[in-house]
């Protein structure tokens, strides 16, 4: 058991410092244009006929929200492996049986939670896209 802790702490290090290391060139992933005054997907968006020179808050929020949420997802999955593993290894203990069917349910309750969120969040960031609204007139009637 020892040894599936040090490989587990040993994977999740080397994902982070990863990631840490991979994230701090994030300056120039979103530079297209390598410095250059002329952004390729800019000409590539006005030939297709999108106007580029406003950014909705829209698109922002959706992805932000969506994140967050998936995240809160993969909280889910792990819930519900947890469960199953207290109960499969619970060797008829009712206590240990009972402790995995509450985590179960707890984490059915938060999914549930959580897809009516994405809903109701998806459904009112729809409507305000479709009334033409952002940011800025959403407080000013």
């Amino acid at each position: 058991m020892k040894i599936l802790k040090k490989i587990l702490v040993f994977f999740t290090v080397a994902f982070f410092a990863t990631n840490i290391v991979l994230a701090a060139n994030l300056k120039d992933a979103f530079d297209p244009t390598g410095g250059n005054s002329n952004n390729p997907l800019d000409s590539v968006a006005v030939e297709a006929g999108y106007d580029n020179t406003k950014s909705d808050v829209d698109p922002i929020i959706q992805n932000v929200i969506s994140i967050i949420l998936s995240f809160l997802g993969v909280i889910f999955l792990i819930l519900t492996i947890y469960a199953g593993y207290l109960w499969m290894t619970a060797q008829g203990d009712p206590k240990k049986v009972e402790q995995a069917k509450d985590i179960l349910t707890r984490a059915v309750i938060g999914l549930i939670i959580v897809v009516s969120s994405y809903t109701l969040s998806s459904y009112v960031i729809t409507k305000f896209a479709s009334q033409g609204l952002d940011a800025g007139t959403i407080g000013n009637p």
